[in-house]
């Protein structure tokens, strides 16, 4: 659940590493940001969530913070939590690299998996943000878990090996289990609504995997979209930078080949975007 019509909870997440979750996590946010909503007649605003002990959400944002951070969200001993303006329309709440050692500190907490939940509703106004965006770390412990109480959708890359699939049913399954686990029999409902989105990453033109998934898209169920392989997204992180951004700073590298692969790129997030609003925004 979320804790506004208004607001969108989404976490990122799998449960295999190099996916692509952080890039895409950052790249969304970033084209959300970017766009003009008719409904509410303005840009949309998104809050990101660091919830990986590894913080590579907040590096990418050029954050690091050793206090003030996600982890306040969970236990006070770590202090109280800021968010940081990191662009225009989007704010940050930093990672801590304490978050690991915080699963097992609340892990005997009743209310461990409404911690998220309660903190957004008792310290983020409702109007404040359009998004609010989880990044996990890829695995299935409890931070990831409250992060998807509070969230409506969970947004799960994949790539085109097994290993990498296999990860997505795995978080599938566990989603699955938690909606048990979080059954409400007095109003025969779930406490956890998150719905799948399954998004192809780093889809190769040339590769018959790759051509295999993409061929997919439509017909397994929730595999939604792909985002095309290229190496400008490393080249962009090293810069601290989006892809937009970075043809931004750098126009003379827009070719026709950079232009092709961008609007390939915004057909996936507006694909995406289109399946969590559902046309409200």
């Amino acid at each position: 659940m979320s804790n506004s019509t208004e607001t969108f909870g989404l976490t990122v997440g799998t449960d295999k590493g190099g996916t692509g979750k952080t890039t895409n996590t950052m790249h969304f946010s970033y084209w959300v940001s970017r766009h003009y909503s008719n409904v509410v007649n303005r840009n949309l605003r998104v809050l990101l969530l660091d919830l990986d002990y590894q913080t590579n959400l907040s590096q990418r944002f050029n954050v690091y913070a050793t206090e003030h951070t996600a982890a306040g969200i969970f236990n006070p001993h770590y202090g109280d939590v800021k968010i940081v303006k990191v662009r225009e329309h989007i704010d940050l709440v930093p990672g801590s690299v304490f978050m690991s050692a915080i699963n097992k500190e609340i892990d005997s907490e009743p209310n461990k998996l409404w911690l998220i939940y309660n903190w957004i509703k008792e310290n983020v106004n409702p109007d404040a943000y359009d998004f609010i965006i989880y990044d996990t770390h890829p695995d299935f412990e409890n931070t990831i878990q409250a992060a998807l109480l509070a969230s409506d959708n969970i947004l799960i890359p994949i790539e085109q090996d097994e290993d990498s699939q296999g990860g997505a049913d795995t978080i599938l399954i566990n989603i699955k289990n938690l909606k048990q686990k979080m059954y409400n029999h007095k109003y025969g409902v779930s406490e956890v609504t998150v719905k799948p989105i399954l998004l192809a990453n780093k889809m190769h033109h040339n590769t018959k995997l790759s051509r295999e998934l993409k061929a997919k898209i439509g017909e397994v169920e929730n595999l939604l979209a792909y985002v095309p392989f290229r190496t400008v997204f490393d080249t962009a992180q090293k810069m601290k930078m989006t892809v937009w951004e970075y043809y931004e700073a750098y126009p003379k590298l827009l070719d026709s080949s950079a232009k092709k692969f961008l609007q390939e790129l915004d057909t996936a997030y507006q694909t995406v975007f289109d399946a969590i609003t559902d046309g409200q925004l």
